[in-house]
């Protein structure tokens, strides 16, 4: 039997999924994206939850069938209670120069980038 593979540490899970997906904008490139949107701070947060909540949703589509034994042992997603915390808890301290929408986005995608392993 094969080790299971490492697992990959939050910096090298946003930096291969942001590679992975320059790869793929660049080869299917999006008609009219020469002017880009501007977003107040408030639509940025929604916006990083929102891209959070859709990675978590390939994550754990079903917590019978999540890889994450907490999703299997509780029936309900830890992934997404974890997400509605953070949106309404307190601020993150203040060490951290992340919103905490950056913060959901990059826990989601480091989620997504482990289950692709």
């Amino acid at each position: 039997m094969m080790p299971p593979d490492p697992e990959l540490s939050p910096d090298e899970a946003v930096a291969r999924f942001f590679i992975e997906l320059k790869q793929e904008l660049e080869s299917n490139p999006v008609s009219g994206s020469a002017n880009p949107v501007r977003y107040s701070p408030e639509e940025m947060e929604e916006l990083h939850f929102r891209a959070a909540a859709q990675l978590l949703a390939h994550v754990c589509p079903d917590p019978s069938r999540c890889r994450e034994q907490r999703c299997r042992r509780q029936a309900m997603c830890q992934h997404f209670a974890e997400l509605k915390a953070m949106q309404e808890g307190p601020p993150p301290s203040q060490l951290s120069r992340r919103t905490p929408g950056a913060l959901a986005l990059r826990r989601a995608i480091w989620l997504f980038m482990n289950a692709q392993v």
